[in-house]
């Protein structure tokens, strides 16, 4: 298994410590969405469930254990995670672990669990699990991915070494990312953008480019400019931006808010916002706004984002907004 360029460090960490035999028994891999953990949990599981793996940790793929993996019938391997996206872990996906934990390895030398969305544990999951952390087997390791360390119980996080996956604006991750787009024959999209617009993360990136999030933030900032302009209605540009805002979960009210909160950054900072930049035409528009006017504009976006699952008329809270903008 292939890792990220922007892996390479943490596995020649988990090498060195492997080949020292000083391998935590607890690993929590954590770091935005978008950087790959789950990719280089899985890395890891295959490494160390391999029975002939290469000098650089790397998994055979070929050997029996290799293929038990891919088949997902590796005896020695232990996976928890949501039954779907947004649920809970439960107690009882912790407890099935009990039989699991107290068995010998079958087929490898190791025994590996990996639990995906670490954070999704609901309080009696997490403290069942605590128990397996402070009991460890030899030669059973843990591999805890989440993306929101602040929500597990300082109890896990202590019985663990975290490994890291820092946002990555590098010109490494810049190039996997313009490979990919022509991998995946992706136009008009702007590599460096992507990754700004992603906070670092890769993957993320990648996936604005598939869905066209990048042409519609572009799309939303000459709305934004042409009521600025006066050259478009407030009525006219909510009921272009519902739809889409509909159907990409207020797409238009996170994004509105991140183009202000850019450009205020940029400002207060007096360098460019590292993290997402808007267009040349927006930023002499914002520019010419007071400050205060723009922190102000922020707290309405987040009034409208608080209530826009409720009984509110969407349509006319979109219009309030874009008519407060134009009167800026």
């Amino acid at each position: 298994m292939t890792l990220y360029p922007w892996q390479i460090a943490q596995w020649n960490n988990i090498r060195w410590a492997v080949e020292q035999n000083r391998l935590s028994h607890a690993l929590l891999l954590t770091g935005p969405e978008g950087m790959g953990k789950s990719h280089f949990a899985q890395a890891l599981v295959t490494s160390l469930l391999c029975q002939s793996r290469g000098e650089n940790l790397q998994a055979c793929g070929e050997c029996k254990s290799c293929q038990l993996y891919r088949s997902d019938s590796h005896p020695d391997f232990f996976k928890i995670a949501p039954e779907e996206p947004g649920k809970q872990i439960g107690v009882d996906a912790v407890r099935a672990l009990g039989k699991f934990v107290a068995l010998k390895p079958q087929q490898s030398i190791h025994k590996c669990i990996l639990v995906e969305d670490t954070h999704m544990m609901n309080s009696n999951a997490a403290n069942a699990f605590l128990k397996t952390l402070e009991e460890p087997n030899n030669n059973t390791h843990l591999i805890l991915v989440t993306n929101q360390p602040a929500k597990l119980l300082a109890t896990i996080k202590s019985r663990c070494q975290m490994i890291q996956f820092a946002p990555d604006l590098s010109e490494t991750s810049q190039q996997w990312v313009e490979q990919e787009l022509v991998r995946l024959n992706i136009v008009n999209c702007d590599a460096e953008q992507l990754l700004r617009m992603s906070s670092g993360a890769p993957l993320q990136a990648i996936k604005y480019a598939q869905d066209g999030t990048q042409l519609q933030i572009d799309a939303l900032s000459r709305s934004l400019s042409e009521l600025s302009q006066n050259q478009t209605s407030a009525g006219h540009a909510a009921e272009k931006w519902l739809k889409i805002s509909t159907e990409s979960d207020f797409f238009v009210l996170d994004w509105y808010y991140r183009i202000i909160h850019s450009q205020l950054l940029t400002v207060t900072s007096g360098r460019e916002n590292i993290s997402f930049t808007v267009s040349d035409e927006m930023s002499q528009i914002m520019s010419k706004i007071p400050i205060k006017g723009l922190f102000h504009f922020l707290d309405e976006i987040e009034k409208s984002k608080r209530a826009w699952f409720t009984q509110v008329n969407q349509r006319l809270l979109l219009e309030g907004l874009f008519l407060r903008w134009q009167n800026l």
